[in-house]
């Protein structure tokens, strides 16, 4: 029996072979970047579901103890607030597609507590309310999207939440009373832009009973 000689590859059982790794290795990569990109995704809505609960907290606990009483709350857009409050003046919130923000910024006031025991001041068996008012507003992050700030009625401010495009507050005049007199529906929507492809979003929404009556014009 003759033995062959002939050892190695030809050059085209080489270019097959590198066409073969070449497709594996492509394939092997775009595997890597959508399992990147998933993870990315889930980290991400993970992150706006827990800023989600806590704005939701936050904001349910500063508007419960309010109510209705002498044009308050008051809802402004996202350039409007300095109009009437210049202490809670601040640059326009945009959304996503470069719109100002409506209905994004509400103004309001607690019941009073001069004597510091915990329990809200009456007055004639009506709450006695704080003679300077509070503030919920949706104002410019550095990232793109907004920030969400509490100012007290000291008007000391704190940043509750980030990630957002858009809040929006609406009483029962604003929904031709879809939801109840002495009710404000609050929705939010976050986003949180990607590396890659659309970016993450995650919307919350809650109907806050305040402390009194209906709406007043």
């Amino acid at each position: 029996m003759k033995l062959s000689s002939r050892s190695g590859m030809t050059l085209l059982e080489a270019m097959v072979a590198l066409a073969i790794f070449s497709t594996t290795l492509l394939a092997f990569g775009a595997s890597l970047r959508a399992t990147r990109n998933n993870t990315d995704l889930v980290t991400a809505i993970d992150r706006l579901n827990r800023q989600g609960m806590r704005a939701m907290r936050l904001v349910r606990e500063n508007l419960e103890r309010t109510g209705f009483e002498n044009g308050f709350p008051d809802i402004y857009d996202g350039d409007g607030i300095a109009v009437d409050w210049a202490q809670f003046d601040h640059d326009d919130a945009l959304t996503a597609e470069g719109d100002v923000a409506t209905s994004c910024d509400i103004v309001f006031r607690h019941p009073d507590d001069a004597d510091g025991d915990g329990w809200p001041d009456t007055l004639n068996g009506e709450p006695d309310w704080e003679a300077n008012p509070r503030a919920i507003t949706l104002v410019p992050d550095t990232d793109g999207t907004n920030r969400l700030v509490v100012t007290d009625d000291n008007g000391i401010s704190r940043t509750i939440a980030r990630s957002l495009d858009t809040i929006t507050f609406e009483t029962s005049s604003d929904t031709a009373f879809e939801i109840p007199l002495d009710c404000v529906r609050v929705t939010f929507n976050f986003l949180a832009p990607m590396r890659s492809g659309p970016p993450a979003v995650a919307q919350f929404s809650m109907v806050v009973r305040l402390k009194n009556g209906g709406f007043e014009q």
